[in-house]
């Protein structure tokens, strides 16, 4: 009695190795694949993350180069009027001389400035020239340019603004992409130990088909 006894209890344990084995490897199996579900989640997650930050930081390098294009404009428009201030006070030189000479009854005298900014050489003008007041006769075009020039300082500080947008929209995606790559690296891994434990379960299922078939 002893000895059957014993026998059974040996084929049992036996027959009870490889079933504890594939019981357990099932355990972790299943551990590892929701890990890599999570993973997965986690990944597609960041894959819209990405296309959000990709799309925000083209937003803001076409912001910037809105900016980028009022500036040069803005800068454009301030040469040509200093262009147009320096031939105004070139003319005003000439005309004041030429009125000098002739008493102001040349016809050339009559054209004093450039566009829509004639008018006709008369005593107080030729006053005002004789003097050095050229500021008055050239006020709107240096009130302009005043204009202009604090637009373009504020179009500068606003370049500036966009400038820091597009790095810190750069940055959020280089950041973004580089935890996807984290994650996708781990993600392969848990995919390479899954692979793994199911070989050891399918090899720890036969092996106790093995044992139960020699125990009957």
């Amino acid at each position: 009695m002893l000895v059957g006894a014993a026998a059974i209890a040996t084929a049992l344990t036996v027959a009870f190795t490889p079933w504890a084995a594939a019981a357990g490897t099932a355990s972790t199996l299943s551990n590892a694949q929701a890990e890599a579900a999570a993973l997965e989640t986690q990944i597609q997650s960041l894959g819209q993350q990405i296309d959000a930050l990709d799309q925000r930081y083209e937003a803001a390098l076409a912001k910037k180069a809105t900016i980028d294009q009022k500036i040069t404009a803005t800068q454009a428009q301030i040469g040509r009027s200093k262009s147009t201030i320096a031939k105004d006070r070139l003319d005003l030189h000439n005309a004041a001389i030429e009125a000098y000479l002739t008493g102001g009854t040349s016809a050339a005298t009559s054209a004093l400035f450039t566009g829509n900014q004639t008018s006709a050489m008369d005593s107080s003008v030729y006053t005002q020239v004789v003097a050095g007041d050229l500021h008055t006769s050239l006020a709107d075009l240096n009130t302009a340019i005043a204009q202009l020039d604090a637009e373009r300082q504020t179009l500068h500080g606003e370049d500036g603004q966009a400038a820091q947008a597009v790095a810190d929209a750069q940055a959020a995606v280089n950041q973004a992409q580089t935890l996807e790559t984290q994650q996708q690296a781990k993600l392969d891994q848990v995919k390479g130990h899954i692979a793994v434990l199911v070989a050891q379960q399918r090899a720890a299922q036969a092996a106790a088909q093995a044992a139960a078939a020699a125990a009957a």
